[in-house]
């Protein structure tokens, strides 16, 4: 359908007039997603869409299941994992100020509120994230806030003499703390008084790094699988120190080499398999595997999926049910360490 919304509609009413057509891989974006699910409304006919994450989007189709994670599970997940797992307890949050950063952020606040986290600010903008300086201006205040009310108000000497260390571009030689300083001092003082900030960005802005270390903040930063861009990641990585960010999305080597796709693949196709190209091998194997198990009976089908054990593919993992049992609850936390990618599974 190349993505455009009226060849989507013709497709999907040659589809739903066909008898032996039971399922669809697709489409890719959430609008035609919804376009097909309003034509296939009233017929059998199973939806499966490889990569659409918008949410609630199941509610269109009791017939339409997500292969990717939607965005709130994605920002939930994330979250789960940066408080449980990395044991972070205060966050800021940077967003773009559109539906996939509100999405994100908006399930990523909800779980943090309900494991008893804080969420110490909340920045939004417009367009390309090339000039934070307002937002970033707010958590260096935010944060030395934290860290004069941890001055007055810890009585330990080794920690107090460890503040000293940290405040010593900004404390004079008589050694009293004092809270008027330049702002070029200001910003040599490191400030780790926020634990996380979460920055779900768009594709090609892994470039932003630069100013969370401009800014002198000690932080995890934690983002969404548009941080996964290994060559930028690697250009940037001496602006992070400590980063976690979730994909849906992790290639088992072992399985891919078991395909020979990346020996037939080329030569079919003249080019090499792409990360589109696995997700659709996927998805295809995800049905062919609910077809055989239930007798290539749709009805019969739909339940089959949603009763399926975890299901690991070339490129993702599928694990249906919970409160919206057509969606991939599966995610996977990527952690990057100079250079170095490790996952760990977070659903």
């Amino acid at each position: 359908n190349e993505a455009d919304l009226g060849k989507s509609i013709n497709i999907a009413r040659k589809f739903k007039s066909n008898p032996q057509l039971i399922a669809v891989v697709g489409p890719l974006i959430s609008d035609n997603v919804k376009a097909l699910a309003a034509i296939l409304n009233g017929s059998d006919k199973i939806i499966l869409t490889p990569t659409a994450t918008e949410n609630e989007l199941i509610g269109f189709s009791p017939n339409l299941y997500q292969y990717q994670p939607s965005r709130g599970i994605r920002g939930a997940s994330l979250a789960a994992y940066a408080m449980n797992t990395l044991g972070l307890k205060t966050f800021a949050i940077l967003a773009p100020i559109d539906a996939y950063g509100r999405e994100l952020t908006d399930s990523f606040t909800k779980k943090v509120d309900e494991l008893g986290g804080q969420v110490l600010y909340e920045g939004w903008y417009a367009g390309d994230p090339t000039d934070l300086s307002v937002h970033f201006k707010i958590l260096r205040t935010i944060g030395f806030q934290r860290l004069f009310q941890e001055v007055a108000t810890d009585t330990d000497s080794v920690r107090q003499a460890n503040y000293r260390y940290i405040l010593k571009p900004i404390t004079p030689d008589s050694g009293k703390f004092v809270r008027r300083y330049t702002t070029s001092d200001s910003l040599k003082v490191k400030l780790s008084t926020i634990d996380g900030l979460y920055m779900p960005i768009h594709q090609g802005q892994v470039y932003v790094a630069s100013q969370i270390a401009f800014y002198n903040l000690n932080t995890y930063v934690l983002g969404d699988e548009n941080w996964d861009e290994p060559d930028n990641l690697n250009k940037n990585r001496r602006y992070l120190p400590h980063l976690a960010f979730g994909s849906s999305n992790s290639v088992d080597s072992t399985r891919l080499e078991a395909t020979g796709m990346l020996i037939d693949y080329p030569m079919l196709y003249a080019r090499d398999p792409t990360r589109y190209d696995y997700l659709g091998f996927d998805t295809a194997n995800l049905l062919l595997d609910g077809l055989e198990q239930s007798n290539f009976k749709p009805a019969l089908m739909r339940q089959v999926l949603i009763k399926m054990d975890t299901w690991r593919g070339v490129i993702g993992q599928v694990r249906f049910g919970g409160n919206y049992p057509r969606q991939n609850q599966s995610v996977f936390i990527m952690e990057y360490n100079n250079r170095e990618r490790s996952a760990s599974r977070a659903g």
